[in-house]
């Protein structure tokens, strides 16, 4: 199955494949805006492996400069250094052998480092503080007065200018070497430069977690599901929790640990509402940790809805990459109740961009009661956003739900919730998703409730379930352009299922092809749906297309292909009169309702020189654009057994689901009965 990458820390592509951004020692890079450590050996190497002979900090996208202080009483010689390509290769700056602060400004540089080039005793203690842009700078002021105006938006809130830290740092198995031990609570991991100031951060850990990446439902914690933090540190290798894990480490997990910014978004955000000007929420790059819900209430008059404009409540990060809000272990659920139990989001026109919610592949959160993790209210937006490894087998949560009108573009919805998504888009407007992703759930990875939903470009797979998209309800229409079903493998899975007496399926420029055994491109339980393809391509082991007797109607075009072992959808055929004593019918491999071939077999007897065929079509009712019957065109084929050079066939009854063509067979001008025991072929289009 393929995993998404994307999501931990950088965005590489718009919508679904990324990967983890680390240094050339294998180490996870995370923007932080503080460093410290205590130096008491030296490496002059470029990559700096050595124990406590570095301080290192990847920056942030927006930082503008930083500060250093070296203290304490030491003979050594440390070198600054800077990168900017993600410390694949350094460039001194200055050297210093005395305590003091040092400045520097930044201007796209990744990285700064302080490498202790020369020791000879002590110990030198570091601390690196970064200072951010925080938005555009403000108009000059009025003349004669002078001023430069401010650096911020004033309708923005900043996350920051309340404390908040953003300071996690996450290790995986994939990229890092962690390990810990069942019944103990201490943990070593290779890299991590553990100092005091890791104390009282939160802690999340979890095992059979997708190799480190985190993004199925499969992932467990490593301890009880409560708020853990660091206890201590005992070297910059090595600290312990509050708990002892009830786990060990094994090869497939991920730690993560990080400031707890509850209160400090709980202040940001009440200044975000009390200033009632509907503007933004801007959090910074990093990884946060949270135990609370957050971002349902942006102000009473910041609904989207007149008087106020459309699209003005936002919460914007740096990108969907590089901004994480971690949800750790002991979050509260039970406080998720605004907004239709949402535990963020969930009001009127929301725009929300460019950040992600992770649990770090924390599958079974233990939601008591049932949850949606973020909730995208009427007429919201979404712009590379993402929900990534939390509650992936939690039944009682829905990782997103999207509600009349709302719109994303780059969602990634990957092992996030039991359902991923749920779309209603009824009354009020049609759901559109371009370019996103829905995956590795236990549930399916798409409900489709009510009203119509558009994805175009979009991609589905992975299930611990048997149904990736599912239709809910009679008005429930799904409609695809372009993208596909990449990961339909499981025994008896369906790549759309519709469980409901109606509803609409059309895809087109799309592949849905499933290969487990006993699977199903698309299923009708409901006997009543209406399927599409344009363009498209289907295909199950089980069925193509199939029902729990028929569907409403299937429509398929010339370039769509039904593929795998199951049974294409096909018309039957009836040889009503004058085909003799038990003529048979059938339709030509390959024929559809909407164009084929009939081949009427004479019996024996006496057949006669004109007759009917009725032509049954599959599904319940295959109508016209208006709703009744389909102008069926029908025409004499001599491939095979030669009709009379004047032979003729017609329509002689229209019909949604059984129209009739008449026949009559006329060599030179006189009607000539047919010859006993042949097939005779009739082409038809409708």
């Amino acid at each position: 199955m393929r995993k998404l990458l994307l999501l931990f820390l950088i965005v590489i592509t718009s919508s679904v494949h990324a990967q983890v951004l680390t240094n050339p020692n294998g180490v996870v890079l995370t923007p932080q805006t503080s460093a410290s450590g205590n130096l008491t050996a030296v490496d002059s190497s470029t990559n700096c492996t050595t124990t406590n002979a570095c301080v290192t900090i990847h920056l942030p996208i927006n930082a503008n400069a930083l500060a250093v202080q070296l203290s304490g009483t030491f003979s050594a010689t440390e070198t600054f250094r800077m990168s900017i390509n993600n410390q694949i290769s350094w460039v001194t700056q200055s050297t210093s052998s005395s305590t003091g602060i040092t400045t520097f400004p930044l201007s796209g540089q990744t990285d700064f480092q302080v490498q202790t080039t020369a020791f000879t005793s002590g110990t030198v203690a570091v601390a690196i503080n970064v200072s951010l842009n925080t938005g555009p700078a403000g108009p000059s002021g009025p003349a004669g007065s002078g001023g430069s105006g401010g650096a911020t938006d004033p309708n923005s809130t900043y996350a920051i200018n309340f404390g908040a830290k953003f300071n996690g740092k996450m290790f995986t198995s994939q990229a890092n070497t962690c390990s810990w031990t069942l019944g103990q609570a201490t943990f070593t991991c290779t890299g991590a430069n553990f100092t005091s100031a890791d104390i009282g951060k939160q802690v999340s850990a979890t095992i059979n977690s997708a190799n480190g990446v985190g993004d199925q439902y499969v992932g467990t914690l490593a301890f009880a599901n409560a708020a853990t933090t660091i206890a201590s540190v005992q070297s910059s290798t090595q600290a312990t929790i509050s708990q002892n894990f009830t786990q060990n480490s094994g090869a497939d997990w991920i730690i993560v640990w990080a400031t707890n910014d509850d209160a400090a978004l709980t202040a940001a955000e009440t200044a975000w509402a009390a200033s009632n000007n509907c503007g933004n929420l801007q959090l910074p790059a990093g990884i946060t940790a949270v135990l609370q819900p957050h971002f349902g209430v942006p102000g009473a008059n910041c609904l989207g809805i007149e008087p106020q404009s459309n699209y003005t409540a936002s919460v914007n990060g740096q990108s969907e990459g590089s901004t994480i809000v971690g949800v750790f272990p002991g979050f509260n659920f039970a406080g998720c109740t605004a907004n239709s139990n949402s535990c963020f989001g969930g009001y009127k026109e929301a725009n929300w961009s460019n950040f992600q919610f992770n649990g770090f592949g924390w599958g079974n959160t233990g939601a008591g009661s049932a949850k949606t993790l973020i909730g995208f209210g009427l007429g919201s937006q979404a712009l590379q956003f993402a929900c990534i490894g939390l509650g992936g087998s939690d039944i009682n949560l829905t990782g997103v739900n999207m509600s009349f009108g709302a719109r994303a573009w780059g969602l990634v919805v990957d092992g996030c919730g039991n359902v991923g998504a749920v779309t209603s888009g009824a009354t009020l407007g049609a759901i559109q998703c371009h370019y996103c992703f829905f995956g590795d759930t236990k549930g399916p990875n798409l409900e489709v409730n009510t009203g119509s939903t558009f994805c175009y470009g979009c991609e589905y797979g992975g299930t611990g379930g048997t149904v990736l998209i599912e239709l809910i309800s009679s008005i429930s229409d799904f409609h695809q352009i372009g993208g596909s079903v990449f990961a339909c493998t499981g025994p008896n899975e369906t790549g759309i299922y519709s469980g409901a007496s109606g509803g609409t399926i059309t895809l087109m420029d799309t592949n849905y092809a499933c290969t487990g055994s006993g699977s199903n491109g698309i299923y009708d339980a409901g006997n009543n749906t209406t399927i599409h393809l344009i363009r498209s391509s289907v295909g199950g082991v089980s069925r193509n297309i199939g029902a729990a007797t028929q569907p409403a109607a299937v429509y398929i075009d010339d370039q769509s292909q039904l593929t795998g072992l199951g049974t294409n959808p096909v018309p039957s055929c009836t040889f009503t009169s004058g085909g003799g004593t038990t003529p048979s019918c059938a339709v030509e491999s390959g024929s559809r309702n909407e164009r084929g071939t009939i081949i009427a077999t004479t019996g024996s007897g006496a057949p006669g020189s004109t007759g009917t065929v009725t032509l049954t079509f599959y599904g319940t009712a295959f109508a016209g654009l208006s709703g009744g019957a389909r102008a069926c065109h029908f025409s004499i084929d001599n491939s095979a057994t030669a009709w009379g050079n004047e032979a003729t066939a017609q329509t002689n009854a229209q019909s949604t689901t059984t129209p009739i063509v008449a026949w009559a067979n006329v060599a030179s001008g006189v009607l000539t009965a047919l010859t006993a025991s042949v097939p005779y072929r009739i082409d038809y289009s409708c």
